[in-house]
Order: structure tokens, then sequence, then C-alpha cells
């Protein structure tokens, strides 16, 4: 007499259906979990990176600059070199480093005439007095002035930069960075100190209530 194979009721397949699909969820859950926390790793990371790469950057210019003309909150004007050697701040060896808030971005602004015949850039690249140059305002703004400008955007999604000094400029030669670099939701605050290593703070004198440079060569 045959015996009939036992088969499964309905209640038992309901729950069988019904333990498979919260274990699949339960994992699918589990991998989207691992998921974003793999993202959010790489996010880290590369704000790590990108801050390091900004404070680097900046830092070599200002330690490769001749002079820290003028600073506040959100910009640093450099005397980058003395080209000609004349001993003098010509415009096209002036630098403005800057944060714009409303783009979230550190620019670097400069004037370049490489372009330029000798002539034309003999006649049009002369000398700055240093006392014109002392204020952070002013001195952006002239170097954002010249028709041979050139921006050029250091680093993105900056949340605040800040520079501060350890003597009022022309004096100083250190300089201080604060910057808070925001991704995916995710805000890293970096800090770093530089200085300049040309110590040309030492040819800044005064005359008549006005800093002036002193003969260098």
């Amino acid at each position: 007499m045959g015996h009939k194979r036992p088969g499964f009721t309905l209640i038992e397949l309901t729950l069988a259906v019904t333990i498979t699909a919260v274990t699949g969820l339960s994992i699918a859950g589990v991998m989207m979990t691992l998921s974003r926390a793999h993202q959010q790793s790489q996010i880290f990371h590369q704000s790590v990176q990108a801050g390091r790469c900004v404070m680097r950057n900046v830092g070599q210019t200002i330690r490769q600059a001749k002079l820290v003309t003028a600073c506040d909150d959100h910009s640093i004007t450099l005397w980058t070199n003395d080209n000609d050697g004349n001993g003098e701040i010509n415009p096209s060896e002036l630098a403005v480093i800057y944060y714009d808030p409303e783009s979230r971005e550190l620019r670097q602004v400069a004037m370049e005439m490489d372009s330029l015949s000798e002539s034309l850039k003999a006649a049009v690249d002369q000398p700055v007095p240093l006392y014109t140059l002392t204020n952070a305002e002013y001195s952006r703004g002239y170097v954002n002035a010249s028709a041979y400008a050139v921006t050029r955007p250091l680093a993105a999604n900056v949340t605040s930069m800040r520079f501060f000094l350890n003597r009022y400029a022309p004096l100083t030669r250190t300089v201080g960075l604060e910057a808070d670099i925001t991704r995916g939701g995710q805000t890293l605050g970096f800090r770093t100190a530089v200085s300049t290593r040309a110590g040309f703070e030492q040819y800044v004198g005064v005359s008549d209530g006005d800093y002036v440079l002193m003969p260098i060569y």
C-alpha cells in the first residue's frame, strides 16, 4: 500500500516565504549600510587629501614669497619674487590669495605679463611703493582690477578660510591658516602655520609714517 509524500501546508509555505523575505531584506539593509559607510569613508579620505593639498600649496607659495605686504581674515597679498633683481616691488611680482565665500572657492590672482613685449612690459610693470600695498582690501582690488590679472581656483568646497599673522604685515614672517572643507555633508577642519624663507621683512622701514623698502642689494 503506497504512502503519500507529506507536503507543505499553506501556513508553512507562507511562513517560509516570510522568513526568506525578511532575511533578504536584512541582508539588503546590511549591504546598503556597508555601501553608505564605504562612500562616507571615500568622501572623508578625499576631503582629507583635498585639505592637505590646499594647505601644502598655499603654504609653499607663502614660504617662497619675499614679503607679506598685507593680510586680513580672508586674503593675503604677497610679493612673490624679485624677478628683475631691482629690490623693488613690481606689479607682475604680486599675488593675492583670497577666499570667496559666495562660490566657496579659494583663489589666487596675479598679473601675468609674459606675453607682452619687453618694451611694453617695462612701461606697465613699474615699481609700486610698499606703503600702497599694506592695506589688504586695496591691494586685493589693485591686483584684481589690472587688465593683466589672471585668477585661478586653488580649492573648492571651502566653507570657511582664515589667515592670521603673528605680527602686522609687512613686518610679519609667519602666517597661520585655518580652513574648513565640506563634502558629502562632512566638514573637516585644517590648520597650519608657515614662515617666509626670504626674510625680507628686515628690509622694511618707516618713512614719514609709511612703510617703505630699504635698499636690499
